[in-house]
């Protein structure tokens, strides 16, 4: 199944327990946050975070995209991110680093 869940976001869920978001265009923390929490109440084993359409995103935006992400991620449900195009790579690389550089 495929549904627009939010603007920029695009719900699909397979047969079995897996839900993919699917961000497009330039990235909205708030609608995204929302699309998150609702997927995640639905009660998947998975959800994955698919960022291959978004076109633009800045470190802060993605930085709480990400929190939305792993605030749901529990023991019962796993969470994953498909990072997509370059300039996502990027700012989630140079995330990473701060984070260990703390």
């Amino acid at each position: 199944m495929s549904l627009p869940l939010a603007t920029g976001v695009r719900y699909h869920r397979d047969s079995g327990h897996m839900v993919r978001l699917e961000l497009m265009g330039a990235v909205d923390p708030a609608s995204i946050d929302r699309a998150i929490r609702g997927a995640a109440a639905e009660r998947p084993s998975t959800l994955v975070l698919d960022l291959r359409r978004v076109s633009s995103v800045d470190s802060d935006s993605l930085a709480r995209v990400l929190d939305a992400l792993r605030g749901v991620g529990s023991d019962r449900l796993k969470v994953g991110v498909i990072p997509g195009v370059t300039t996502v790579r990027r700012v989630l690389q140079l995330r990473s680093a701060r984070r260990k550089e703390r």
